[in-house]
């Protein structure tokens, strides 16, 4: 199975990507999140910001968690 794979070399472009986010709208914070279609829950793939540390500690979010 390849997508695991995948989603560990995306990573760092991921991480690029929402930084570069936060400076083209000269936002504070920024995360991306996908859904992981196995578990119907959304995973957060990378944060940037001064609250990033928080967003990583989240993790996941399932539809009991909103």
């Amino acid at each position: 199975h390849q997508q695991p794979h995948l989603l560990q070399r995306l990573l760092p472009r991921f991480q690029h990507i929402t930084e570069q986010a936060i400076e083209a709208v000269r936002g504070e914070y920024a995360e991306l999140w996908l859904l992981d279609e196995s578990t119907n829950e959304l995973v957060i793939h990378a944060a940037a910001g001064p609250a990033a540390q928080q967003a990583w500690e989240l993790a996941r979010l399932s539809d009991a968690d909103t």
